[in-house]
């Protein structure tokens, strides 16, 4: 997902229309803020849990109250996915640290440092009214 520039949201719109209501979709992508996402060159657009969420419409009707200004990216584009799990892979070198159990300060040293976690795993499941 990370290699596709413009055909994202076709490549979304395509798995939305190929699936079946309730399908899961089991996605990891490189983490942006670890260096392996820029030393591999045909890596174009990050994938981050938030962003992915935009693509459910429940995501976006209740986002409406917040002032969410992404709030019709799923209606527009036609698509329904629920977000049902999504987890940061820590680094190896942050690993060790991670199965101690995460501490205040590691949650912090996840959020604002480089090369923390390497990869993303999200699950999305496929919504489709029934007809």
């Amino acid at each position: 997902m990370e290699h596709i520039g413009e055909g994202f949201f076709f490549l979304m719109q395509e798995l939305y229309r190929v699936c079946e209501d309730g399908a899961v979709l089991d996605i990891r992508v490189p983490h942006p803020f670890h260096q392996g996402f820029y030393e591999d060159l045909t890596h174009v657009r990050p994938i981050l849990p938030l962003a992915m969420q935009k693509l459910g419409r429940k995501y976006c009707s209740e986002s409406v109250a917040t002032g969410c200004y992404d709030r019709g990216l799923a209606d527009r584009l036609g698509v329904d996915f629920e977000m049902i799990e999504h987890k940061f892979i820590p680094d190896s070198y942050y690993h060790e640290a991670l199965y101690k159990g995460p501490s205040d300060e590691l949650k912090r040293t996840f959020r604002e440092a480089l090369n923390t976690c390497i990869e993303i795993q999200m699950r999305l499941r496929v919504v489709k009214e029934a007809t």
